[in-house]
């Protein structure tokens, strides 16, 4: 490229210098005004824009994997986004740094100061300071409760009263309104019944019910993610719900908003086919470049599906260390998920099934907000079972989970033959057998899945949020000690932030029975996202309403005007 080229990059650098303003909170008026010109009716500055204020959102709330891949990794997702139209490049062809250079100088410090500890300290030290930054920014306040009652903290059912100040988390209102003031000058009013997490001064998940946003320039970018759809404003008024069945219903009363389906991919998701340059004891997935570590006598073989996976020795101190997602505190990091979660993988076992065995899947434990997939054998005795079930099922899978309001329990399928499920024989036959673990807020169906099929479910009320992520590492084939190791082979590892359906974990079973990744072909009919070019950007102005699908987000026909 020559300097007398025009570049069109060059078109977005003032976007890209007001979306930085606006995210560090200095855009003032007049600055506000000429980013919402530069964003309205421009599809290809709206997707730079998403792309930029998606990227800040995940870093100060505890959505990213902050390894030092992955958060260039990241960067270079909104870096591509200007290569798509142009590189930057100064007349001499001299300066081929990409936009996001302007960037405020600590990102840079930062990057190179991770950088450079990763070299010093094996990529330990970086991660002390990467952490103790995010948790001043996770214990910062993030809105004032203006008026309201029978508004309550969810986990705890703590009430919360008009004039308190309240950090991240996640809140119900039974019934009547409530008003939210965030400190960047959004305004958030509640419709009971409804339940929403705060995840930071300018994002909030909608699990439930429905919410009006009134929000001012200076907070341009405020987000409200449903289970479906991220809703991202552009200075405006607008009205969010989420009926009974799952569909997010969007009015636009003032201004303009742009919409973006979630994405249907996993947030992680190891395949254990690639092999790091060197070392072959490092794995990573394959969504957020995340890195892991074989550990003991966990070692590549053959792949299930595709070319790798890993055999476990049944030995303690076997396993696969994922990492906790950069987790500070519970309901934070990669592995923090609200509205919903689905784990699946391939797998191979060789369970003796005898009493007192447990071989892990998957499991994170962060005190009593743990999550685990696993093969158990116990009396129950002491066990957190679901209401009405029996104590010793024998032999079963185990899905356990840690709910808002509802506390941690396990949901366990009985691997005894009946009803559909297999036997223990049936599963350990040395072929590939394909699990899943799934839970919906918005229905509060907790599921588990053998070879497409469903083995054990349960129905708690709807609308309670998970709780889960923090600071312990998660681990495939063992628990963080090193505990409870599996034996046998382990393929194929997703973990989603929603609960995949009946019918997508069908479509994944049957790519896996013909040796196909989960996403050779789309699962259920939903589109198969492979980056952010692939997503839909929509567009609603003032006096328009739209309906979304709640599975794949997608609008359910066309906008409609008042």
């Amino acid at each position: 490229m020559t300097g007398d080229t025009h570049n069109p990059a060059d078109d977005y650098a003032e976007l890209i210098d007001l979306a930085d303003a606006q995210v560090n909170g200095e855009l003032d008026a007049e600055g506000a005004a000429r980013l919402e010109a530069l964003l309205t009716g421009d599809t290809d500055a709206q997707r730079v824009y998403l792309r930029y204020v998606h990227l800040h959102a995940e870093l100060a709330t505890g959505d990213e994997a902050m390894h030092v891949s992955g958060w260039r990794d990241r960067l270079d997702g909104v870096i591509n986004a200007e290569r798509e139209i142009g590189e930057v490049v100064g007349d001499d062809g001299g300066d081929t740094r990409p936009i996001v250079r302007r960037r405020r100088s600590w990102w840079a410090m930062g990057a190179g100061l991770a950088a450079a500890m990763v070299i010093i300290a094996g990529g330990i030290a970086w991660l002390t300071v990467a952490m103790e930054w995010r948790r001043g920014a996770m214990q910062a306040t993030v809105a004032t409760v203006a008026d309201g009652q029978d508004l309550e903290l969810s986990e705890t059912g703590a009430s919360v009263a008009p004039g308190d100040v309240v950090q991240r988390g996640t809140f119900r209102l039974r019934q009547g309104q409530a008003r939210l003031q965030f400190h960047n000058g959004a305004r958030l009013n509640m419709n009971g019944p409804t339940l929403v997490r705060l995840d930071s001064d300018r994002a909030t998940t909608l699990v439930s019910g429905s919410i009006s946003a009134r929000v001012p320039q200076q907070a341009i970018g405020f987000t409200v993610t449903t289970p479906s759809v991220n809703v991202v404003d552009l200075g405006t008024d607008f009205d969010v719900r989420v009926d009974d069945e799952g569909h997010t219903i969007v009015t636009v009363n003032e201004g303009v908003v742009v919409l973006r389906p979630r994405y249907r991919l996993p947030r992680f998701w190891w395949r254990f086919d690639s092999v790091a340059p060197g070392d072959a004891r490092v794995v990573t997935d394959e969504i957020r470049k995340a890195p892991g570590t074989l550990q003991g006598g966990a070692r590549r073989v053959a792949g299930l599906v595709g070319d790798g996976a890993v055999a476990f020795d049944n030995r303690n101190g076997s396993g696969v260390n994922v990492g906790n997602g950069s987790g500070t505190s519970p309901g934070t990091g990669g592995f923090a998920v609200t509205t919903g979660i689905t784990i699946e993988a391939v797998i191979a076992p060789q369970w003796t099934a005898q009493k007192m065995d447990y071989d892990e899947i998957f499991r994170k434990d962060d005190g009593q907000h743990r999550i685990l997939l696993s093969f158990q054998h116990d009396t129950g005795a002491g066990q957190p079972m679901h209401p009405g079930e029996p104590r010793d099922k024998g032999p079963s899978l185990s899905f356990g989970l840690f709910l808002d309001g509802v506390g941690y329990s396990e949901l366990e399928a009985p691997l005894d033959g009946v009803a559909g499920r297999p036997t223990v024989a049936q599963l350990t036959d040395g072929k590939p057998h394909h699990v899943a673990a799934t839970y919906d807020a918005q229905s509060g169906v907790k599921a588990l899945y053998i070879d497409g099929a469903l083995v054990q479910r349960y129905e708690f009320a709807a609308g309670a949020p998970i709780v889960c992520g923090g600071p312990t590492h998660a681990f495939i084939g063992s628990t963080a000690g090193g505990y409870e190791p599996f034996h046998g082979t382990i393929d194929e590892v997703a973990f989603y932030d929603y609960a995949l359906t009946p019918d997508e974990v069908a479509a994944h079973h049957a790519n896996v029975t013909l040796g196909k990744s989960y996403f050779d072909e789309a699962p259920g009919g939903a589109p198969v996202v492979t980056n952010d070019a692939n997503v839909p950007v929509v567009t609603l102005r003032a006096g328009q309403t739209m309906r979304f699908d709640a599975v794949t987000g997608l609008p359910i026909g066309d906008a409609q005007s008042r």
